[in-house]
């Protein structure tokens, strides 16, 4: 095969992986906390069509412009269907596995701590180890639900990495401390 040409076997197999991933993310959905469900979904479809489009193109045959089988392509697959782009597969699992994070983290002793050094830390040193960003992460769970941003529950999936975080955090936190004891 040269550089650059696929054959039509080469396009169906493509189209075929596409087909399995869409049914993936519909049924689990994606770890993109950027965009919802529905809009890789949507992109995935989006493939698929350019995948025909260009077996059509190999095989001369007009493109299938209907996800509806008009009988003449009986082998073909339809193209999956447009979904919500606000689409998100196990919403209220994703919810209660971020809120249960969420807790887990602001009851770990690490966390704890950071919240206790609040009024401990001069602006500069708290600008040093990002407080306001670090102390706000487990409360911005129940903002991103309130706002419906779904996709951003996704990092919220595993305390335990957010355990290990609290443990850095604390670290750098304890070393601004004794820096500023040492002056």
């Amino acid at each position: 095969m040269a550089v650059g040409k696929k054959t039509a076997a080469d396009i169906q197999a493509d189209i075929d992986e596409r087909f399995v991933r869409w049914a993936e993310v519909f049924e689990n959905g994606t770890s993109d906390p950027t965009w919802e469900d529905g809009t890789n979904l949507n992109q995935i479809r989006n493939h698929i069509v350019f995948g025909y489009r260009e077996l059509d193109a190999i095989e001369g045959r007009p493109a299938q412009l209907s996800m509806f089988d008009d009988g003449t392509e009986s082998e073909r697959r339809p193209i999956p269907p447009m979904v919500d782009p606000k689409y998100m597969a196990n919403l209220d699992e994703l919810i209660q596995k971020a809120r249960a994070s969420a807790a887990a983290v602001l009851r770990d002793e690490n966390y704890e701590f950071v919240a206790s050094v609040a009024d401990t830390l001069t602006p500069d040193q708290k600008k040093r180890v990002c407080y306001d960003a670090v102390f706000n992460y487990p409360l911005n769970v129940e903002r991103f639900i309130e706002s419906q941003q779904y996709p951003r529950l996704r990092i919220w999936k595993n305390a335990e990495y957010w355990i290990k975080r609290y443990v850095g955090i604390r670290k750098r936190i304890e070393e601004e401390l004794t820096k500023s004891r040492d002056t």
